[in-house]
C-alpha cells in the first residue's frame, strides 16, 4: 500500500509538469521529457511555496555539471598533453566553464571546438533540436554530425526531437550557442523518479529481499571497436567508487587525491539550505563517518549486454541504509551512468473464457469448429511453476526434463520445454498452473487419450514451453537481468513466437518495458502479452510491463454462468479490480480485456499425479476436493492468457491459411508479425457497459482508461466461412519513410448477405525502445485517417475517438457505421520519424467488397506453413567466400531461386569484435536502380550481434529478422547493413549482376556495396557470408544437410 501511495504522489507531482517556452531547458522543460529524482528534489526545496528556490537550485546543478564536464574534458587533455596554445596558464580558481566562456568573448576558439579524440573525455548530454518542418530521423543526423554519433532519441515530437548525447563540454558549449539547446546531465536527472524512497522502504520493510540497483551504461562506453567490454565497465565503476569512499578522510588535492563523493555530487553541492528531510537523508549518505567496507564485500553485479544494464546487488542485512545511500550516490556521479533504476521484484496479478472470446455466444465455440485450436502453436510462459503430472498436461509416456539447457521435446502432449530458472516446484493450486491451463490446457484422465474438459484451454490443441521463476518468497518471482534470457529458450528452444506475463511491478516506463520494447522492435514476429495490474478503479496504476508500447495489455472483464457471483453483472462489465490507465505519458491501457473475474482452470496438486476432474463442474464458492485437479482464481493474471491463447489462434489462422477466404488453404499460408496479430485482436474489440465495483457500477466506453479497445471478440475480427459475414484487408510487414502517405480504398457491399454495420480499421506499428522515465514515450509517430471518396459527405475520420490525429499511442483505431454502396479511402501517414523508415501492420475489416486498391509498398512474401521449430531436418546452406578485399556499411546483391525457398538466417563477415547494430531490408526483384530509393525495401530485420572479426562467420540467428519465401525462378534483393560502423567485409566482383554462385535450389550474384543508410555506392561487390534456407516441401530445421563453400582465406 505505501508502495501505491508513494506512486500516486509522483504522479500527481508529474501531472504539473508544463513545457517551457523556448530552446532553453529548465527544470518544467526537462520534466517534460523523463522523470527523475530531480522531481522530488525540487518538490523538496520549494516546500509548496514559490519556484524560485527551484529555478536557482536548477541552475545551479547545471552550471555545476558543466564545470564537471569541463574538468573531465581538462583532465584528459593533459594527461594526453592535449592542451592548447604552449606554455597556457590555467586558471584553477575559476570554475572551467566560465575559463571557456571568458575565451570566447576575447575571440578565442570561435569555431567548433575539434571532436573528441577519445571516449575518456565523454560526458553525458541532453541535446534539444528544435529545428522546423524536420523528422526527428533528421534531426538526429544533424545532431550526430555535429557532436557525436553517440547519440539516443528520448522524445520524438513535432517541434522538437531531444537526444542522449555523449560528447566534450567544448562541443556541447559551442552547441548551446548555435541553435541547440544542451544541458549536461546532472546526477539526479539520472536517477529515476522515486529509486531514494523505494530503496528506504526495501531495506526498512523487506530486509528478506536482496537490493538490486539497475544501471544503464552510456552506449560510448562499450560499443566502440576498441572499447571495453560491459562486465570492464562495470569494474571500472566500483573500482572509482571504491576510492571515493576509501580514501574521503585522507585525501590530498593538491597532491592528486580523490574528490570527495559530497563535492562531485551536486544535490548537496549546491544547496542553499540543508534543513529538510531529504537533504538530511543525504547527508548522512555522504557522510565521511561513514564506513562501508561491508557493501562491497557482499556486492555483486549481473549484466544484460543487449540493453547495457548493469545490476548491482547486495544483501541488505550487510549494508546500512546510509551506505545504501553513499553507494546511490556514487553511481549518479559516474561519468559512464545515465540512468539508475530500483530493480524490485515483479509479482503475480475457462470454459466460460472459450466462447465469450470467439463468439460472445454461449456455447458457440467456431474456432474450434473450424479447427483453429492452436494446433503447431507453441506458447511460452513465465510464472511461478508448472505442475506437468496435472491432467491437463500430464503426458503419460513421459516429461520434459527441468534445466536450463533450452532442450524441447516437440513428441509431448503439452509440456514441450521446462526452463527452470528457479527451482522448478510449483505449490499446491499454484498461479503458474492456472495460467498455463487457461492458454493450453487439454483434458487427459490418463495422460494419453484427450477429451473434453472443464477447465481446457483457450487454444487446447497448442503447447506450452515453461520458464520457471518461482522462488520461495510467495507471489514474488525472480526475474532475470537480462530480460534477453526470459525470451529466448522459448524461442530458440521451441518456436514460441507468443509469450505471456501474468506479472508485473508498480512503477512507470523502466527498464523492463524498455527490454520487452527492445526485444520485440528487434523480432517483430514476436508477442508479449502481459497483466495490466490488479489496483482497481480509483487508481491510475498500470504495471510494468504493461506500460511498454509493444505488448498487449490485459484488463480483467467478469465471466458468465458459474464462474460469476450472484452480484456479478456479466461479461459486458469490467472487474473492479482491474487497474486502469492511462499511462504516465497518457497512453491507452489497458490494450484489450477479457475474462478474468474467476476462472475455472487447471489447479496444481504437489503430492498427486493425474489429478482432474469432479463428476461435475464446480461453481464460484464451491468447496474443491483436494484431490481434483481445478482451481477458481482471478485477477488480470488470467484474463492475459485468455488473450494469449487467443493470439495462438490467430496465428495459427494465418499459418494454415485461412486469410483471406475464412477457410483453410494452403498457397494462401503466412506468418504474422506482432504488430498484425496486435492489430487483428484490438481491431475486434467489443464496447463494455462499465465498471462493477460491486456495490455500484461506473459508466465505461471505448478507449476510455479501464477498456481501452474493448471486450477480445475473434468473431468480430477476422473472417470464418459459415461463422459470420465478415471480410478483410491485410497489410503487413510494410515499410514507410517519413512524410510518405500509403492508402488503401474500399468500398462497402452489403448484398451479398454481409450484416457488418461498421467499418473498423487499426493500425499498430512496433516503436523503437524508449528511455527509462520517458514522458512522452512514443518514437515514431504514425497517422491513421479515414477519407469519404465522392459524393457529398467530406467528413474526415481519426482514430481512437480523437477529433485529430494521435501522436501519444502506436495503436489506432477507426470505426464507424457505413452503408452499401459508400467508397473510403484508408490512409497511413508517416508523419514524424526518428528513424529512416518505420514498418505497419494495417487491418480493415467490414462488408468489403472483392474490389480496391493499395498504394502500400509490396510486402514480401510470408513464410509459408507454419513457422519450422528449430529441431526438424531440412536446413540448407550457400556460401559465397569470405576471401575479402574491401569494406562499407553495407552491400546489396539478389537471388535467384530455382525452386521455391525460404531463407531463414545468415552468416555476414564483420572485421568487427564489437557489439553491431545490424538492419536487413528486402524487395522482390533486383537491387539495380534501387540503391538510393529506400521507400521500395521493406525492412525485415534489427538487431544487435556480436562481431567475430575477420576470417570468421558472424551469425544472424533464426527469427532474427522475418522469414523470406522466393517463389521458383523469382528474383529477390538483399540489403544487409551495418549501423554505425563501416566494418561489413565483401569482395570485389566483375560485373553486377553476375552470377557468383549457385547450387541446384538457387543463385546468389555479384551486388553493390553501400553506405549507411542506402547513401553511397560502390558496384560491383560481392556478399560475403552463408545463406541457410529451406527448399519448399523438404521441411525445416537448423541442421545443415549440405554446404556449398569457396575460401575462408583473407587476402593480405
Amino acid at each position: 500500500m505505501r508502495r501505491l501511495l508513494l506512486n500516486a504522489i509522483l504522479f500527481i507531482i508529474h501531472k504539473h509538469h508544463h513545457v517551457a517556452h523556448g530552446n532553453a531547458i529548465d527544470y518544467e522543460d526537462f520534466a517534460s521529457i523523463l522523470s527523475s529524482e530531480a522531481d522530488i528534489e525540487t518538490n523538496a526545496i520549494a516546500d509548496g511555496s514559490t519556484t524560485e528556490k527551484v529555478s536557482v537550485w536548477w541552475d545551479n546543478t547545471i552550471d555545476f555539471s558543466w564545470d564537471e564536464a569541463y574538468r573531465l574534458e581538462d583532465d584528459v587533455r593533459n594527461r594526453r598533453g592535449l592542451r592548447g596554445g604552449e606554455g597556457e596558464q590555467i586558471d584553477a580558481t575559476t570554475p572551467p566553464r566560465r575559463r571557456m566562456k571568458n575565451k570566447l568573448a576575447k575571440g578565442k576558439n570561435k569555431a567548433r571546438p575539434k571532436p573528441p579524440q577519445t571516449k575518456e573525455a565523454l560526458y553525458p548530454f541532453l541535446v534539444c533540436d528544435h529545428s522546423k518542418g524536420k523528422s526527428g530521423y533528421d534531426r538526429m543526423k544533424e545532431v550526430q554530425q555535429a557532436a557525436s554519433k553517440w547519440t539516443v532519441v528520448l522524445l520524438n515530437g513535432s517541434q522538437r526531437t531531444c537526444f542522449l548525447t555523449g560528447t566534450t563540454a567544448s562541443i556541447a558549449d559551442y552547441l548551446d550557442d548555435n541553435d541547440f539547446a544542451v544541458i549536461p546531465f546532472t546526477s539526479s536527472m539520472k536517477m529515476r523518479l522515486g529509486v531514494l524512497e523505494e530503496m528506504h522502504y526495501l531495506m526498512d520493510s523487506q530486509k528478506e529481499l536482496d537490493v538490486k540497483l539497475a544501471v544503464q551504461v552510456a552506449p560510448w562506453t562499450v560499443l566502440d571497436d576498441d572499447s571495453e567490454t560491459l562486465n570492464d565497465t562495470a569494474e571500472n565503476i566500483l573500482n572509482d567508487i571504491k576510492d571515493m569512499l576509501n580514501v574521503r578522510q585522507n585525501r590530498n588535492l593538491e597532491a592528486g587525491g580523490q574528490r570527495k563523493l559530497s563535492e562531485r555530487f551536486e544535490v548537496l553541492a549546491v544547496r542553499t539550505q540543508n534543513a529538510d528531510n531529504r537533504a538530511q537523508i543525504w547527508h548522512r549518505g555522504l557522510s565521511d563517518d561513514n564506513k562501508c567496507s561491508n557493501l562491497f564485500d557482499s556486492l555483486s553485479f549481473e549484466l544484460d549486454e543487449d540493453d547495457l544494464v548493469v545490476t548491482y546487488i547486495f544483501d541488505q542485512e550487510e549494508v546500512s541504509i546510509d551506505c545504501a545511500t553513499s553507494f546511490l550516490a556514487s553511481l549518479a556521479v559516474q561519468k559512464d551512468v545515465v540512468s539508475i533504476s530500483l530493480s524490485t521484484s515483479v509479482e503475480t496479478m475457462n470454459v466460460e473464457a472459450q466462447w465469450i472470446t470467439q463468439s460472445g455466444k454461449e456455447d458457440e465455440r467456431p474456432w474450434f469448429d473450424a479447427g483453429l485450436t492452436g494446433k503447431g502453436q507453441v506458447v511460452s510462459v513465465s510464472d511461478t511453476g508448472l505442475d506437468v503430472d496435472n491432467c491437463y498436461f500430464w503426458d503419460a509416456t513421459g516429461e520434459v526434463d527441468k534445466d536450463t539447457k533450452k532442450d524441447n521435446d516437440f513428441s509431448r502432449r503439452k509440456v514441450v520445454q521446462y526452463y527452470a530458472h528457479e527451482n522448478g516446484k510449483e505449490a499446491d493450486l499454484g498461479h503458474g498452473t492456472h495460467v498455463s491451463g487457461t492458454i493450453v490446457g487439454h483434458k487427459a484422465d490418463d495422460g494419453k487419450k484427450e477429451s473434453v474438459g472443464f477447465a481446457d484451454g483457450v487454444a487446447k490443441g497448442a503447447k506450452v514451453a515453461f520458464f520457471d521463476m518461482g522462488n520461495d518468497q510467495g507471489t514474488n518471482l525472480s526475474l532475470p537481468n537480462d530480460m534477453t534470457k526470459l525470451f529466448k529458450p522459448g524461442i530458440e528452444g521451441a518456436g514460441a513466437m507468443i509469450h505471456n506475463g501474468s506479472w508485473g511491478r508498480l512503477v512507470h516506463y523502466d527498464v523492463i518495458s524498455k527490454a520487452f520494447d527492445r526485444f520485440a522492435y528487434q523480432n517483430e514476429d514476436f508477442l508479449a502479452v502481459v497483466a495490466a495490474g490488479n489496483l482497481g478503479n480509483d487508481a491510475e496504476a498500470i504495471i510494468e510491463p504493461a506500460n511498454a508500447k509493444n505488448v498487449i495489455a490485459v484488463g480483467a472483464s467478469q465471466s458468465h454462468g458459474k464462474d460469476l457471483y450472484w452480484y456479478d453483472k456479466g461479461m459486458d462489465y469490467v472487474a473492479y479490480f482491474s487497474s486502469v490507465g492511462p499511462t504516465e505519458d497518457d497512453r491507452i491501457k489497458p490494450d484489450i480485456v477479457a475474462p478474468g473475474r474467476t476462472l475455472l482452470s487447471a489447479g496444481a496438486r504437489q503430492n498427486k499425479v493425474g489429478e482432474c476432474d469432479d463428476n461435475e463442474r464446480p461453481k464460484v464458492g464451491d468447496t474443491i476436493k483436494n484431490n481434483v485437479g481445478l482451481s477458481f482464481s482471478q485477477g488480470t493474471s488470467m484474463a492475459s492468457p485468455v488473450v494469449a491463447g487467443t493470439a495462438a489462434l490467430v496465428r495459427q489462422y494465418f499459418q494454415d491459411g485461412y486469410y483471406p477466404s475464412g477457410k483453410p488453404n494452403a498457397p494462401d499460408a503466412m506468418t504474422p508479425t506482432a504488430a498484425l496479430m496486435k492489430a487483428v485482436i484490438l481491431n475486434g474489440g467489443q464496447p463494455l457497459t462499465g465498471i462493477d465495483n460491486v456495490s455500484s457500477t461506473k459508466p465505461s466506453s471505448p478507449y476510455d482508461s479501464a477498456q481501452g479497445f474493448g471486450r477480445l471478440s475473434l468473431i468480430d475480427s477476422l473472417p470464418l466461412s459459415g461463422a459470420n459475414s465478415l471480410q478483410a484487408k491485410i497489410v503487413d510487414r510494410t515499410e514507410i519513410a517519413n512524410d510518405e502517405t500509403h492508402t488503401v480504398t474500399v468500398q462497402i457491399d452489403k448484398q451479398n448477405g454481409c450484416d457488418i454495420s461498421d467499418l473498423s480499421a487499426t493500425l499498430v506499428w512496433t516503436d523503437p525502445p524508449a528511455a527509462s522515465g520517458c514522458q512522452a514515450c512514443l518514437l515514431n509517430d504514425l497517422d491513421l485517417y479515414i477519407d469519404h471518396v465522392g459524393g457529398g459527405n467530406a467528413e474526415k475520420h481519426y482514430p481512437n475517438g480523437h477529433g485529430g490525429k494521435d501522436d501519444l499511442n502506436n495503436v489506432e483505431r477507426i470505426r464507424f457505421e457505413v452503408d452499401h454502396g459508400e467508397s473510403f479511402e484508408i490512409s497511413v501517414y508517416a508523419s514524424n520519424l526518428s528513424t529512416a523508415s518505420q514498418s505497419y501492420s494495417l487491418v480493415v475489416t467490414g462488408c468489403l467488397s472483392s474490389g480496391g486498391s493499395s498504394s502500400a509498398a509490396p510486402t514480401p512474401t510470408p513464410t509459408s506453413s507454419p513457422t519450422p521449430l528449430p529441431t526438424d531436418p531440412g536446413t540448407k546452406s550457400i556460401e559465397t567466400t569470405y576471401d575479402s578485399d574491401d569494406h562499407d556499411s553495407g552491400v546489396m546483391f539478389d537471388i535467384t531461386a530455382t525452386h521455391t525457398v525460404t531463407i531463414e538466417s545468415m552468416d555476414i563477415h564483420v572485421s568487427s569484435t564489437s557489439n553491431e547494430e545490424i538492419e536487413i531490408f528486402t524487395k522482390i526483384g533486383s537491387h539495380e536502380g534501387f540503391e538510393s530509393s529506400p521507400k521500395r525495401w521493406s525492412r525485415i530485420g534489427v538487431l544487435e550481434v556480436k562481431g567475430k572479426g575477420t576470417n570468421h562467420h558472424t551469425p544472424i540467428p533464426r527469427y532474427s529478422f522475418s522469414p523470406i519465401r522466393i517463389d521458383e525462378n523469382k528474383m529477390q534483393a538483399f540489403y544487409i547493413t551495418l549501423c554505425h560502423s563501416d566494418t561489413m567485409l565483401y569482395t570485389k566482383g566483375r560485373k553486377v549482376g553476375d552470377i557468383f554462385v549457385s547450387n541446384s535450389d538457387l543463385a546468389i550474384h555479384e551486388g553493390t556495396g553501400v553506405g549507411y543508410p542506402f547513401t553511397s555506392t560502390t558496384k560491383k561487390r560481392v556478399f560475403n557470408g552463408v545463406l541457410n534456407y529451406i527448399v519448399d516441401g523438404e521441411g525445416s530445421g537448423s541442421t545443415p544437410t549440405h554446404e556449398l563453400e569457396t575460401t575462408f582465406d583473407q587476402k593480405p
